[in-house]
């Protein structure tokens, strides 16, 4: 049985404020990586091999495609995912794609919006009429300090 159990060790955010992202920039409930960038641990031996690794940017969405499939389930045909199956692409080997992601969180007055494709990520931040916005290339500054 420990052998098809799958286990998934993840958070949906990074540390808060007392807490330390480095070396990214941010902290939970903001969109910068140090916010939103956080280590997985997924354990099913009879799938995926001890040691296994993926760079493949994901969200915590790709994880209902990967336990529905788990599952054995059969997704409704009117109803299809937002996200991809990650654990079938680090089964598989597969190299990393190139995806579109995006988060919206809107509390109060204030909205953080983002949007990263490949490399890229946009931050929009905005409370009440003050509005910032950046412009990231993740790959040469993971950091978001340019």
């Amino acid at each position: 049985m420990a052998d098809n159990t799958l286990v998934i060790l993840m958070s949906d955010n990074g540390a808060n404020k007392t807490g330390n992202n480095l070396p990214f920039s941010g902290y939970k409930g903001n969109l910068f990586e140090g916010g939103i960038r956080v280590p997985c641990i997924v354990k099913w031996p009879a799938v995926l091999r001890k040691g296994m690794e993926s760079n493949q940017p994901c969200i915590t969405m790709d994880f209902s495609r990967s336990i529905f499939r788990a599952a054995g389930a059969k997704p409704p045909e009117n109803r299809l995912f937002d996200g991809i199956d990650i654990l079938r692409a680090v089964e598989i080997k597969q190299p990393v794609q190139k995806r579109t992601l995006f988060w919206r969180v809107r509390r109060g007055q204030w909205t953080r919006k983002a949007v990263r494709d490949g490399s890229l990520k946009y931050i929009l931040l905005q409370e009440g009429n003050d509005v910032k916005e950046y412009l990231f290339d993740l790959e040469e500054d993971p950091a978001e300090k340019k």
